[in-house]
């Protein structure tokens, strides 16, 4: 959270407009989390509006990239709209640059329009929201175990060779929904996970192979939507393997899919259309920095104009297995 100081000349804080404002009145949030070991994700920068165009924006993602770098993060990554010019320049200011590109397909009974996309989204915030949607993920997980579609654990190395070279994993930079709008690194450490949980689905009929990642226990996250945190192969099977898990689930699912033209659809969309199945009108672009020696961390662009309370401290990242 970034605060109104004193200015350079130890004046009263002022806005964009000159007027004085509060001093130590938060003008500005965001967010570091760590998804995995080395992996950190950036998210919510939030200024408000009298603040901008004064370089909080700028402050704010250099202190945060400190303390991913306090927290051991090698790369650093965030997603910003495909039209967020505003966002796209701050990272490129910081050495980000744009790693994937997704968009998100849902099933919808109508064709989403641009401003009804996220009319009948639920907070992932609200406890009692979040608890009824993942008791629907562990009922539709349940059912697909009985339907023989749940990988076993002693499949897990025919599955992971099969992902590794799928081209719709390796479009996407092998980059998977952590939880809502939040993407990581998909290594064979967290697909042991995933299979341990019983939460790698899988088909592989006359259609050829799909394989998602279906999340038992969702985490907080923005939205309370059922999604596969993951979804390749062959675009029959895996058109199938989405359509089961709507049905089961009895209410709109989700996913990401890279952007244009993922290679799971080579053969069209049309079928994943006709089960109900439509793109988001907007795409979501994924930046990324690495944090080593080539990359040092920036500096503030008014030296002395980023000042935090407490020094940067580790942030701890799940534990899987």
């Amino acid at each position: 959270m970034a605060t109104a100081g004193t200015t350079p000349d130890g004046g009263p804080p002022r806005d964009a407009d000159g007027r004085e404002i509060e001093a130590e009145q938060p003008v500005a949030v965001a967010r570091v989390a760590m998804l995995a070991e080395g992996e950190a994700w950036l998210e919510g920068i939030r200024v408000d509006p009298r603040m901008r165009g004064l370089g909080v924006a700028t402050d704010l993602q250099v202190a945060e990239l400190r303390w991913a770098a306090a927290s051991g993060a090698a790369v650093v990554r965030y997603a910003t709209g495909e039209r967020n010019e505003a966002s796209h320049r701050l990272g490129a200011r910081h050495g980000f640059s744009q790693v994937a590109a997704f968009r998100l397909w849902q099933w919808h009974a109508q064709p989403p329009t641009e401003e009804g996309a996220d009319e009948d989204e639920t907070s992932g915030f609200d406890d009692a929201a979040r608890a009824q949607a993942n008791a629907v993920r562990k009922a539709a997980l349940e059912a697909l175990a009985r339907d023989g579609l749940v990988a076993r654990p002693e499949d897990g190395d025919r599955w992971w060779a099969r992902l590794v070279e799928d081209p719709t994993f390796r479009a996407g930079e092998q980059l998977c929904e952590h939880r809502g709008w939040a993407m990581q690194r998909m290594t064979r450490e967290l697909f042991a996970f995933h299979l341990a949980r019983g939460e790698v689905l899988v088909a592989h009929d006359a259609g050829g192979w799909a394989l998602a990642i279906l999340h038992g226990d969702a985490p907080p996250a923005e939205d309370a939507d059922v999604k596969l945190g993951l979804l390749v192969g062959a675009g029959d099977a895996a058109t199938r393997l989405a359509d089961r898990v709507r049905r089961l689930a009895g209410q709109r699912i989700g996913f990401w899919l890279p952007d244009p033209d993922p290679p799971v659809l080579a053969e069209g969309s049309d079928r994943l259309i006709e089960a109900g199945f439509h793109p988001r009108p907007w795409g979501l672009h994924v930046l990324a920095r690495p944090i080593d020696q080539d990359s040092p961390l920036p500096e503030p662009d008014v030296s002395g104009s980023l000042v935090m309370a407490e020094p940067p401290s580790a942030v701890r990242p799940p534990a899987f297995g």
